[in-house]
């Protein structure tokens, strides 16, 4: 299942500020205050900042983002509590998310008070409508927000997480029946742990009775402004396992977790891969040892000098698009902050992909029907008439100075020379040995990001339509002669970029079964005039001479043949985990990859839509073969 389009809330402010939705007749808050209302119904309401005291994390789900106040108002609360927990997750809901000028009116009156740095906060991240689940990281991503735009009902289907505390909130029942309906609260109840609490301003009895068919306990309380009554709630009775949208039941680990094990969380693997695993892990509160073969990090396909990063459009808008999309403007944020820091080398101001098929009518026909706004893909054309995708916040990093800076961070510690070439059960524990049988490292969970080295790690060899293809990437330094500096990365049918030290860059061959290492002029060839289509130059001499002072890398992309990565629990084999596969799109899939993985270990809410957390889980291949062989069965007639 994936999400509809959504449009942009239309907002209408009266002469005091208070902000109206005339599509549904109401208001988006009390005209007593949106802060003072968040603060005396959802905080109150549901215990805070009492419950979550002592807890490793906290998990708030709220069916109405709106205009964020509830957010500002749980995020001030937890920044001004001493006993706060180590993470609260918000994840949220809006079919009409706000423009950004209407949230930023809506957040005038904040100005000079301890609210007013949180919203500017939210506001530098702020998403364009899109039919998206958007991940935001604010302080050091001990607060995450989760933002669905989505039908609420679409959203909680597809939402993996074990809530403890409920806002209810929304247009009235008379306005928005949807929001209230029966089936939405029985779903919210499903994804509430044991003793969760909700709470909500309405006080209708058909509410009251949805949440008590949910399996909650409910009572009424003193309204507030005005209010009569307002409804609070308790979750009892055991949760039901999740389904996924397919393959088998699902459910976090009860919460509250208990603190994060001292035990390390073992990585095999330095490139960007396990550089993101141990960055969200490390995030999340676990140490974590990474450990490589070679002497240095990002010495495989991550060690190229640069990288693209960038989204995809496709017109079917399947998985594969939609978790580019999702991993794109998570790479954008992530990438981008460390840039503006100087901490890693980077350019995100822009990638062009060439379009052949389409006119730019039809492609902008085309983002229009699937949803997506400029922030996300533009269609453009050149002087010569050319069309092209582009792709604002898409460009470059160099992966080795990433992979440097997160192997950097505290409770993350890097052992090189470290050749695993055998896993051994004992127990509830994993034995990592080399060559010599010599134990390297034990610990009782191990995440797998070796590329296609994790073939040879796994208990047992799956038969899983896998492959491994070689790559040459060109580099034309500066120092080799004049040479074209395109001011945003190309792509197409290959690419060409201006990369460090303003050194052209282009790439990569691609062969299959393949093991060759050494630099091939063919290859060198081959690289130069795809770039010389791509920027209308010619980087070859006569009859095809190389230019001299060329040098380049090889390197194998891992990928699975449905081109999707291969993240989550190895099936059968508790603590073992996947990170591989990502392809020849690791730089821009494997920083929300790496929080994938987190969810998978720790229990915290996926920042992945189920549909999605289903197509890359490496079990997905034992899936489909169980549903072709059902469907070669004969089916039994009775008499």
């Amino acid at each position: 299942m994936k999400f509809a389009p959504v449009h942009a809330a239309s907002i209408r402010f009266d002469d005091d500020g208070t902000p109206q939705a005339p599509a549904y007749g109401d208001v988006y808050h009390a005209r007593a205050g949106a802060l003072e209302q968040a603060r005396a119904v959802f905080l109150a309401g549901n215990g805070l900042p009492e419950r979550w005291r002592g807890r490793e994390r906290f998990v708030i789900v709220e069916t109405g983002f709106g205009l964020g106040h509830n957010f500002l108002a749980a995020w001030q609360a937890w920044r001004e509590d001493p006993q706060r927990p180590r993470r609260l997750f918000f994840v949220s809901v809006e079919k009409h998310p706000a423009r950004l000028s209407d949230l930023r009116r809506a957040h005038q009156r904040l100005a000079g008070t301890a609210f007013e740095p949180l919203a500017q906060a939210l506001h530098r991240q702020w998403p364009e409508p899109s039919p998206d689940l958007h991940r935001l990281g604010f302080d050091d991503e001990r607060v995450v927000l989760l933002l669905a735009h989505a039908d609420v009902g679409v959203a909680l289907r597809e939402w993996r997480l074990a809530a403890d505390a409920c806002f209810l909130d929304g247009f009235s029942p008379e306005r928005n029946e949807a929001m209230w309906a029966p089936a939405v609260l029985k779903a919210l109840g499903h994804r509430c742990t044991e003793g969760a609490t909700a709470a909500t301003w309405c006080a209708a009895s058909a509410v009251r009775h949805a949440l008590s068919s949910a399996g909650f306990e409910v009572h009424k309380r003193p309204g507030f402004s005005g209010k009569r009554e307002m409804t609070v709630a308790v979750r009892r009775g055991a949760r039901r396992p999740i389904a996924a949208t397919v393959g088998t039941p699902w459910a976090a680990p009860a919460s509250p977790l208990a603190p994060a094990p001292d035990e390390p969380v073992l990585i095999i693997g330095a490139g960007v891969a396990g550089a993101a695993c141990a960055r969200a892990l490390s995030a999340a509160g676990r140490r974590c040892i990474v450990l490589d073969r070679e002497g240095d990090p990002a010495m495989g396909a991550s060690g190229n000098p640069a990288g693209l990063v960038h989204g995809v459009v496709h017109p079917e808008d399947g998985a594969h698009a939609r978790l580019s999309r999702a991993a794109a403007a998570w790479a954008q944020r992530h990438y981008g902050a460390l840039i503006e820091q100087a901490l890693i080398q980077g350019r995100l101001e822009g990638l062009l992909r060439r379009e052949d098929r389409l006119s730019v009518r039809a492609m902008q026909a085309q983002l229009e029907a699937l949803g997506l706004p400029p922030s996300v893909a533009q269609a453009v054309e050149d002087e010569q008439g050319q069309a092209w995708w582009r792709y604002p916040g898409g460009g470059w990093i160099d992966p080795r100075s990433w992979v440097r800076w997160v192997l950097a961070q505290p409770g993350i510690e890097f052992r090189r020379d470290a050749t695993v070439t055998r896993l051994e059960r004992r127990g509830s524990r994993w034995q990592l040995r080399d060559a010599r049988d010599q134990l390297l490292a034990e610990g009782s969970t191990v995440v797998l990001c070796a590329a296609a080295q994790v073939l040879g790690l796994l208990p047992t060899v799956p038969d899983w339509p896998l492959g491994q293809t070689r790559g040459q990437i060109t580099r034309w330094p500066v120092r080799a002669g004049p040479v074209p500096q395109p001011t945003e990365p190309v792509s197409g049918s290959g690419y060409a970029m201006t990369g460090p030290n303003g050194d052209l860059l282009c790439g990569a061959t691609t062969h299959h079964h393949d093991p060759d290492p050494s630099l091939r002029d063919d290859d060198h060839r081959h690289n130069l005039r795809r770039a010389s289509q791509l920027l209308r130059h010619t980087l070859l001499g006569e009859d095809g001479a190389l230019p001299q002072g060329l040098d380049g890398r090889v390197g194998w992309r891992f990928h699975a043949d449905d081109r999707l990565p291969l993240v989550g629990p190895v099936p059968g084999e508790p603590g073992l985990f996947l990170c591989t596969g990502l392809g020849s799109r690791g730089l821009t899939w494997a920083p929300l990859m790496g929080e994938v993985l987190a969810h998978w270990v720790t229990g915290d809410p996926a920042p992945l839509p189920a549909t999605l957390l289903d197509a890359i889980d490496p079990y997905r291949f034992e899936r489909r073969q169980a549903r072709r062989q059902a469907a070669q069965k004969p089916k039994v007639r009775t008499p």
